[in-house]
């Protein structure tokens, strides 16, 4: 793997996070025109067009004057250090290379300009989450949770002339929202409350902060109905949220993953699903299967049951499949841990701990969102070392780095 585009901004820092859009890619026609260049490996990620075309499923293929501005990867929800938020128009690598003349094996540089730019006045945003496609929450340094409703821009293709205003803001921690995550359940429908409403966008925010609580805020409330779900004695740093199980994992201060009921008859409750040796620094749940990813400060990524939480009876321990362990010994530059790299009986046992070195963590965790690739799951280190993984069939898992 290597690096294929690079989407630089100016004046805004560096890039604290970012979030990508469950829709938005590749349009069904190739547009005419080939892009803006001013040299090898500087251009413009044009904007025009819907950035909401997917695959055009919704064109008029009698309108053959539509364009889309070029294909498209998708859309990002990046934060920057300047405290603003801003949603980019990622275009493809391939149209981007054949435009400007870059080579296959350099990096293609494009100079972005944001689709929407957002902003909170008095307070800085320091993490996103998509609701839906049309939705964007974000956490506050206040402690404060923003949404907007952005996809009448998104359809527009065009920035809006000021700044969009939030259409809820309302206080959920008494510190910085670290993480939240939308609980991606269609909300009940207003003319039959039996019946959901399939084209509304969810409602119900899990976040998590610095003040060690996880909150469940509903949308549908005025001021947000921020309600705890539980709280720790140290830093709550990530949560997700699974659609099979219907519930929120995040950790404790014991460095377990522990899953969080959000419906009303179990809210309050909640289970153990794995343990780590040190700091849970990401939490991964992908849509199409209960198999809960998680990353600690002690380098191990660690692939566990979410469906484990909801069994009343249950033995005791913790099940758990170790996808890989980094640990480098600095004398050999060999990794102890893999079972490859070493001869049968000298790998050492597990070590307890609690100091770990800064670059032994897995800093990132995350799933394949499309179903055909479910099993493939990516993690990132502090060293920089990404590492991509097939999570299927037995306890040693294909991985690519």
């Amino acid at each position: 793997m290597r690096l294929e585009l690079g989407l630089c901004l100016e004046g805004v820092g560096e890039c604290w996070a970012a979030e990508w859009c469950p829709r938005g890619g590749r349009g069904a026609r190739k547009s005419e025109s080939t892009g803006r260049g001013k040299g090898k490996g500087k251009g413009r990620a044009d904007g025009d067009g819907d950035a909401m075309e997917l695959d055009g499923a919704e064109e008029d293929d009698n309108d053959a004057s539509r364009t889309t501005g070029g294909d498209k990867v998708g859309l990002v929800a990046a934060v920057f250090a300047d405290g603003s938020a801003a949603i980019l128009v990622v275009p493809d690598p391939t149209t981007v290379r054949a435009a400007l003349g870059v080579d296959d094996d350099e990096t293609a540089y494009v100079k972005a300009e944001p689709l929407v730019r957002l902003r909170v006045p008095e307070t800085g945003i320091c993490s996103v989450a998509w609701g839906g496609h049309e939705v964007l929450a974000a956490g506050c340094l206040n402690g404060y949770i923003a949404v907007w409703r952005v996809g009448g821009v998104l359809r527009s293709g065009q920035p809006p002339d000021r700044p969009p205003r939030p259409t809820h803001y309302f206080a959920a921690h008494a510190a910085l929202v670290r993480q939240l995550v939308f609980v991606s359940t269609p909300p009940p429908h207003l003319a039959a409350r039996a019946a959901h409403d399939l084209d509304a966008a969810p409602t119900g925010i899990v976040s998590v902060g610095y003040d060690g609580s996880a909150v469940l805020s509903d949308l549908r409330e005025p001021g947000g109905g921020a309600s705890v779900l539980t709280h720790e004695r140290s830093a709550l740093y990530t949560v997700a949220y699974s659609a099979h199980t219907g519930m929120a994992y995040t950790l404790d201060a014991d460095d377990r993953v522990k899953a969080l009921g959000l419906k009303p008859s179990m809210q309050g409750n909640e289970g153990r699903v794995t343990i780590h040796r040190g700091a849970i620094w990401s939490i991964a749940a992908s849509p199409h299967h209960a198999t809960v990813l998680s990353a600690s400060l002690d380098g191990s990524a660690m692939l566990s049951s979410g469906v484990r939480a909801l069994r009343k009876r249950r033995l005791r321990g913790h099940y758990l499949t170790r996808m890989y362990r980094l640990e480098v010994e600095y004398r050999t530059a060999l990794d102890p841990y893999n079972p490859y790299s070493v001869k049968g009986g000298t790998a050492p046992l597990e070590r307890s701990t609690a100091a770990w070195p800064a670059e032994q963590a897995v800093t990132a965790a995350a799933w394949h969102p499309a179903i055909a690739c479910a099993p493939l799951c990516a993690t990132g280190t502090a060293i920089g070392l990404g590492r991509v993984d097939w999570a299927e069939g037995g306890q040693t898992p294909a991985a690519a780095a």
